[in-house]
């Protein structure tokens, strides 16, 4: 077990977990924030990045499932779909 000198004192004494270590604070919710956005932001480019490649493969626009077309209100609602209504929640 470490020892640490008792502040004021100058005996030492057993060192306490967590002891030296700041609260949490603002900037710590700032940064866990910062990383969920980035968790968030990194799903929609892969979500992105696998509507290019159906784009460059000539399959955009149908169906990932059944290869129905999409409708043209569901692409332009949500251009990265990849399923037909029937096939959404597969």
């Amino acid at each position: 077990m470490s020892e640490e000198l008792r502040p004021g004192t100058g005996e030492a004494g057993a060192a306490q977990p967590g002891a030296g270590v700041p609260p949490a604070g603002p900037a710590d919710e700032l940064v866990d924030a910062a990383r969920a956005e980035a968790a968030t932001l990194e799903g929609e480019l892969e979500v992105l990045q696998a509507a290019l490649a159906r784009l460059e493969e000539g399959s955009y626009g149908r169906c990932e499932i059944c290869g129905a077309a999409l409708d043209d209100a569901l692409l332009e609602a949500d251009p990265a779909a990849a399923r037909c209504p029937a096939h959404a929640s597969s």
